[in-house]
């Protein structure tokens, strides 16, 4: 499958891009021949608009668009993965 990453949004909208502005971009990404996107949160304070109500509204758009997600990341937990031995690391 083809996808779009998240730095089509990062590049669109800033690592601040949220729900909304990924449900506007769906009709585009369909119409350029891409299958699949992949959704992130690249910022911690992002968890929060990602809720129960955006990701229903997301799910529904994207099958709407005959889209699939192929993966959600959060960039923003990288460093805990760094190192086995980091304390952070549970």
């Amino acid at each position: 499958m083809i996808g779009v990453s998240p730095a089509y949004f990062l590049s669109r909208f800033s690592p601040n891009f949220t729900p909304a502005e990924v449900e506007q971009s769906l009709e585009g990404i369909r119409k350029t021949g891409f299958l699949t996107l992949q959704l992130e949160t690249f910022l911690s304070e992002q968890v929060e608009i990602w809720d129960k109500a955006a990701c229903s509204r997301i799910k529904t758009a994207v099958q709407r668009a005959n889209l699939e997600i192929s993966q959600f990341v959060a960039h923003h937990l990288m460093h805990y993965f760094s190192s086995i031995r980091d304390p952070s690391f549970r």
